[in-house]
Order: structure tokens, then sequence, then C-alpha cells
């Protein structure tokens, strides 16, 4: 299975039948697991077995925390979604991009409400200089 959803106290797979509330046994830190993996779980209990070998890992550091926040596993491609109004900030779109770039996936930057206003062009070449060869949508 997929894991779908993590939480304190649970997480959350997804099956050939859909989404499955996965049984944890007691040594089991959810911390471990991103949204993304692929874990082995018991077909009769739903029990968590294991997770397997990941082939990516997006994940950030966070402020007084010694342990890295797990964001997301097994990631292709990164869509990174700004909308080109008061939002828009480069600088925040080159941590994403760090982010993309540190875990192997492609990242994507894809604009937003380019219908409000007069012209995207500015908002299409700020984004396309913060990385060489970055891929845009709008």
């Amino acid at each position: 299975m997929r894991i779908g959803s993590v939480h304190r106290d649970r997480v959350t797979a997804m099956s050939e039948l859909g989404p499955v509330r996965l049984t944890l046994s007691a040594q089991t830190n959810t911390t471990d697991f991103a949204v993304g993996d692929w874990v082995l779980v018991a077909p009769d209990t739903r029990l968590l077995v294991r997770r397997l070998h990941r082939r990516m890992l997006l994940q950030r550091k966070t402020e007084g925390r010694r342990q890295t926040q797990l964001i997301a596993a097994n990631v292709d491609t990164l869509l990174i979604v700004t909308s080109c109004n008061d939002d828009f900030n480069p600088a925040r779109l080159e941590r994403y991009l760090a982010l993309a770039n540190e875990a192997g996936a492609i990242p994507v930057i894809v604009l937003t409400k380019i219908d409000q206003t007069a012209d995207p062009a500015p908002y299409l070449r700020q984004a396309q200089a913060l990385q060489l060869g970055l891929e845009s949508s709008r």
C-alpha cells in the first residue's frame, strides 16, 4: 500500500480497494513515515509491517526541532503553485526550489490568477530567473 496521510496517532494508506486506516504496533512512530511511502501491510489485520525503500524524500528542517519534518516520499515532479498577485514571493519560491532540488524531484512552477493581472510576463520572468532550465506553467 501507499501512504496517503500521516497524523500524530494514525496512518492511512491507499489500497486497490481505496483508503485504509492502518493498525500500528506500539513501536511504530508516525514521524518515520511520509505521504507517498510504500509499505507492507498484513492483509488480515491491516498491521503496518514495514516501510519499503524510498526513491527520494522531500523533507525540511524546522526551527527549534532536532528532527527533520518529512513532507513527501517517492515524488518525481513537484508542482510549486503561486499566484500572480501580492502573494507572489520569489524568496519563498527559491526555498521550495531548493527543497525539490535537494530531494531529486523535478520542480515546476505553476502561475495562477494570470487572468486577474494586466500583464503576467513580469511574474513569469521572475519565476524563470530563479533556476536555469526551470519549467513553468500558466
